[in-house]
């Protein structure tokens, strides 16, 4: 499965639109740079999510909730997308290099297909993680090493130890 966060907002329809269909405020969410879209694999069991969460949370200013969408490697060949491996900018250097993609080559009318596509998924494949469970994904990578506390936005560290203070960070 791939993983891309999203504003889950930005995907709920109007009253009277017809299922599979999306306002145009999901290429907010699909927004290339230089023809390039972050994404993240998640292992076939997703025993890797609530790292990808954590990596994800890792460079915010503050602890939040992170909505995303799933979607499968499908979604790319009906698109006619291409993935590329690529490093990741999260705070956790293990997670960039072994699950960080990015969508390539994407044209106006790739974006445009993928967004159908993803749309058409339905409301069951975009998920919210609250910021309660941000926060214990992020302690648990701490926990574990993956990522450094020292990186973390000092806001970030205060309010992780005052959520996750009975584990003693």
């Amino acid at each position: 499965m791939i993983l891309r966060k999203i504003d889950k907002p930005n995907w709920y329809l109007p009253d009277g639109w017809e299922c599979g269909d999306a306002p145009g405020d999901v290429l907010r969410d699909l927004c290339p740079k230089g023809g390039r879209l972050s994404v993240w694999i998640v292992e076939d069991d997703a025993s890797n999510l609530g790292r990808l969460l954590a990596a994800l949370g890792s460079t915010r200013g503050n602890i939040d909730h992170i909505d995303y969408v799933l979607f499968s490697f499908d979604v790319l060949r009906q698109t006619d997308i291409v993935d590329e491996k690529a490093d990741g900018g999260s705070h956790d250097s293990g997670a960039n290099a072994r699950w960080h993609h990015d969508l390539i080559d994407l044209s106006v009318t790739r974006v445009a297909a993928l967004a159908a596509a993803l749309a058409a998924l339905g409301d069951k494949s975009r998920v919210r993680c609250s910021y309660r469970e941000v926060a214990e994904h992020l302690a648990a990578a701490v926990d574990e090493g993956c990522i450094q506390l020292e990186k973390l936005n000092p806001a970030v560290r205060a309010k992780l130890a005052s959520i996750t203070g009975e584990r003693g960070l």
